[in-house]
């Protein structure tokens, strides 16, 4: 698994402050960068918001740190070469760390 993380990923955290009309403006900072992997497990047609879109799942692992395992949330953010990546969950693999 190691010899395979060969992606430079950049981890982004939001940081939120309010707006003047009580909603909330998020601005991503850099949490860290690390190497990793990351592949394309799925793809499916999801009809959102009005409009068909195609949505791909992707598989990404990264060394355990305990600062991600502690503060990973759904805000954050994926980079991989200029594009954005949402996280859904995230587990250990066979619990090792």
């Amino acid at each position: 698994m190691i010899s395979a993380m060969r992606q430079a990923l950049q981890f982004d955290q939001p940081a939120k402050s309010s707006d003047e009309t009580g909603g909330q403006e998020e601005t991503y900072t850099n949490w860290f960068t690390c190497r990793g992997s990351m592949r394309k497990v799925s793809g499916y047609r999801a009809f959102q918001s009005g409009y068909d879109a195609s949505v791909n799942v992707y598989e990404c692992y990264i060394p355990w740190r305990n600062e991600v395992e502690t503060n990973l949330s759904k805000d954050v953010i994926v980079n991989l070469e200029g594009r954005q990546f949402a996280i859904e969950h995230f587990h250990l693999v066979e619990e090792n760390r």
